[in-house]
């Protein structure tokens, strides 16, 4: 394994590094002229004792004489650089007639790190034409995924990496915040049939080229390249790949050039997955990659998890959604039983549709010991809080959350697994610690809506969950619903019903789930009414039952003989 030797000092938010010349403050570097970064390394070196002005000017000019104003302007210029003044943190004394002396505390540090984490970051697209976008986003999430087979690495998943391209990161500053050791850049060139693709491996934390290597082939063996680079990295990295890790990385498909265009078309939109229309159209995608090529394992466990995802949601009824995601889910396996996305998918007709316990744990294992895959852990999140295992559903979901730190999804999935687990001040404190990451997620809103509800903090509820509306078009019936509740525990029935009446219109136009009619019968305290809905939901197997075991929206149904029926239906004791 790569070892990275440093070697530095610390001093208040500053990082002097002497081989490479370079002093950081909280990870940005301060431009210093040679003589002014040689002057503070002396000081740094003899941290609070006297440094006196002859020494420092026969060690900084040994073969000149110049004068002693070039040192006090030195030293101001490394105030200066240190934000020094008189209000300000002191960090260089100056001993009058004697010299300076620096009085900040000073921590040297020498490290040995093993290569342990790694991001690939975008890949840079110098194609002309959607396609080279497609592309290039399609061989960054590529590669992350390969990369992820390898269980003696941290590999950051795709929505943390590419914060990278949408904000201004250096790679020092990147690296600390999401703890990394290496990551991977390069830039992609599609030109008729062939690609040429650029890897560079770069040290992190000091933003140091490691190893670059470029590759040309046709763009039918994309997949045995992708397999390539990563096998080069990891080998570069040295880490240790286990003689299964390596099988599977060099068990790559060659695919049809369309039908991988496509389902990089599919996965773009598979990244949309919120919407409706984001979703569809990944669908309609992946369905015509695998109408090209029949065998594209990857294209089958993706179409899979659209239905699921959409099923979830409930854009979808389940039945539809179900006969098509199984039958996705079963293709995939049967063609890459080896490929983590298979098992995900497997696993998730089983948790969604099924209700089969065993069976959907059964597939989240094989898809962990296939790949540190952060969707995985956070499937078994959900596997977890149905069955009330509060305290495993959130161990899981931290674990996605360290493979994907910055992701939306597994941030707001985190607040709701403490909602669920009645963890409500450390659901509140996620949520809290997330606003600096300006997610725009419905279902942030609805969540935290929700911790509101639980707390009885209903004007607050109302106005969070309000945010979750679209500013056009027509609200999910999930988000209607929950609103709805809000207003009926608000004592505004007025509104609830109003609420009721806008699902039975949306009805009109695709499916709402009998579930959502149940959540704005218990805000509105109608029992009956409520259990009745539930009944139809569990006939229905709306996915969001599986939670019914847990979900605070339905506490005041607890005890009721009827409720505990269903829920033990549910299969779960």
């Amino acid at each position: 394994m790569r070892t990275r030797r440093e070697h530095y000092y610390t001093f208040g938010p500053f990082r002097l590094e002497p081989d490479e010349c370079r002093l950081l403050c909280d990870g940005l570097q301060i431009p210093l002229t040679p003589k002014a970064f040689a002057m503070l390394l002396l000081l740094v070196r003899n941290s609070g004792r006297l440094v006196d002005k002859e020494f420092l000017m026969n060690e900084l000019w040994p073969d000149a004489f110049v004068e002693e104003s070039n040192l006090t302007f030195s030293i101001s210029v490394l105030r200066k650089a240190l934000r020094q003044t008189a209000q300000t943190a002191s960090y260089i004394e100056t001993v009058p007639k004697r010299g300076y002396r620096f009085i900040a505390a000073v921590r040297e540090v020498h490290t040995e790190n093993d290569v342990k984490s790694l991001a690939v970051l975008p890949f840079v697209n110098l194609s002309s034409g959607e396609d080279g976008e497609y592309f290039a986003d399609g061989l960054h999430d590529a590669l992350i995924s390969e990369l992820a087979r390898i269980a003696s690495l941290r590999v950051i998943s795709r929505t943390s990496s590419v914060q990278y391209k949408s904000a201004t990161w250096t790679v020092p500053a990147f690296a600390r915040a999401l703890q990394l050791d290496v990551v991977v850049e390069g830039s992609v060139l599609l030109e008729d049939d062939r690609v040429r693709i650029s890897v560079r491996l770069i040290d992190a934390p000091d933003d140091r080229y490691l190893w670059t290597q470029s590759y040309e082939r046709h763009r039918r063996d994309v997949l045995s390249l992708q397999s390539e680079m990563a096998r080069a990295i990891a080998a570069e990295i040295e880490v240790k790949v286990t003689p299964d890790e390596v099988d599977r990385l060099r068990n790559a498909q060659i695919i049809d050039p369309e039908a991988h265009a496509e389902y990089l078309r599919g996965r773009y939109h598979w990244h949309q997955f919120f919407t409706a229309s984001g979703m569809t159209t990944a669908i309609s995608h992946f369905r015509k990659a695998i109408q090209i090529e029949p065998g594209y394992s990857r294209a089958w466990a993706y179409l899979s998890g659209c239905f699921s995802a959409m099923a979830v949601q409930s854009m979808l009824p389940p039945a539809e959604a179900a006969l098509e995601g199984k039958n996705a889910a079963k293709q995939a396996l049967a063609l890459a039983p080896l490929l983590p996305e298979s098992h995900i998918s497997m696993a998730a007709t089983h948790l969604f549709f099924d209700w089969d316990w065993s069976a959907a744990e059964s597939a989240i294992k094989s898809a962990l010991d296939l790949s540190l895959n952060c969707e995985a852990h956070g499937l078994f999140t959900h596997y977890a809080l149905a069955r009330g295992w509060g305290q495993q559903a959130i161990a899981a979901q931290r674990r996605a959350l360290d493979l994907d730190p910055m992701s939306a999804t597994m941030n707001i999935d985190l607040i709701w697994a403490h909602l669920l687990n009645r963890e409500y001040d450390k659901a509140l404190e996620v949520s809290l610690g997330t606003q600096h990451m300006k997610f725009s997620y419905p279902l942030q809103h609805m969540y935290v809506g929700q911790l509101y509800l639980c707390t009885k903090k209903y004007e607050e509820a109302i106005a969070e969950m309000e945010k979750a509306l679209p500013i056009e078009d027509e609200a999910p019936a999930p988000i209607l619903a929950m609103l709805g509740c809000a207003y009926g525990l608000a004592g505004n029935s007025d509104a609830a019903l109003s609420m009721l009446r806008r699902l039975q219109e949306l009805s009109r136009r695709c499916y709402v789930s009998p579930y959502d009619r149940a959540v704005i019968y218990t805000g509105l305290g109608e029992a009956a009414d409520a259990l009745r809905c539930l009944v139809e939901a569990l006939d229905d197997r709306t996915p969001r039952m599986i939670w019914l075991k847990v979900e605070p929206t339905f506490d005041s149904l607890r005890g009721d003989r009827r409720f505990e029926d269903i829920v033990l239906r549910l299969g779960l004791e």
